[in-house]
């Protein structure tokens, strides 16, 4: 689930009922590490890049188009390598165990958060690429399920919420003609959750492993 112009697919989502009901997730996040050989034209390329940029016109990618739109993006229907984070989610949001593992992946349906979104909210129909696959309806709303789940217990524990107004341009051509809000709902939480959780066992498992990690550290607020 990502926007609808995203050609970068980056994650995908898979979640499994388990007895009791817990439920294991399983968040892939695709392996560019796999075919991009360190300081290699291309890393170097990449490092001197520093980043993806995405504006509403068009988005300046990190590394080349051919790598960041195909060979390493989690297309439909394609083969892809990942690197996947399997979590066990209990009833009340806990984690009862966590893994990570390298893996061979294959997107199912390529969906849109808005489209998502409407059709968890009851606004509309389940987007035709979700209808096509057999059982996906359910993996929906399974994802949605834990997802709440997890953010309950999150901002129970004392997670902040910064609401930020976030416009989009809408382009005719190449002229802009409207901005547009970009609504945080309920398909974003859903991506927005279970990789919030993923973060948190990735860290884990290097720090348990003895591994160096970068991470960004956010204070509490002064008022």
């Amino acid at each position: 689930i990502d926007n609808d112009d995203s050609r970068d697919l980056d994650q995908l989502t898979v979640a499994e009922p388990l007895a009791g009901g817990a439920v294991r997730v399983r968040v892939a996040v695709a392996d560019v590490d796999a075919l991009v050989a360190q300081d290699s034209p291309v890393d170097q390329h990449a490092r001197l890049n520093t980043t993806s940029v995405y504006t509403s016109a068009c988005v300046f990618p990190m590394l080349p188009e051919r790598l960041c739109t195909d060979l390493t993006s989690l297309n439909p229907g394609q083969d892809r390598l990942a690197l996947v984070t399997e979590m066990v989610v209990n009833t009340d949001g806990s984690l009862a165990g966590a893994t990570v593992y390298r893996a061979r992946v294959r997107n199912q349906a390529q969906l849109a958060y808005d489209a998502v979104s409407a059709w968890i909210d009851g606004d509309a129909p389940l987007p035709d690429a979700a209808a096509a696959v057999p059982g996906l309806r359910e993996q929906l709303v399974l994802q949605d399920l834990v997802a709440q789940t997890l953010r309950v217990r999150r901002h129970a524990e004392g997670a902040l919420e910064f609401q930020t107004f976030q416009p989009r341009a809408v382009f005719e051509g190449e002229r802009v003609v409207a901005l547009r809000e970009q609504v945080h709902n309920r398909a974003r939480q859903l991506i927005e959750e279970f990789m919030i959780a993923t973060n948190g066992c990735t860290a884990r498992f290097l720090a348990g492993r003895g591994r160096a990690a970068l991470r960004r550290v956010v204070r509490s607020p002064e008022r």
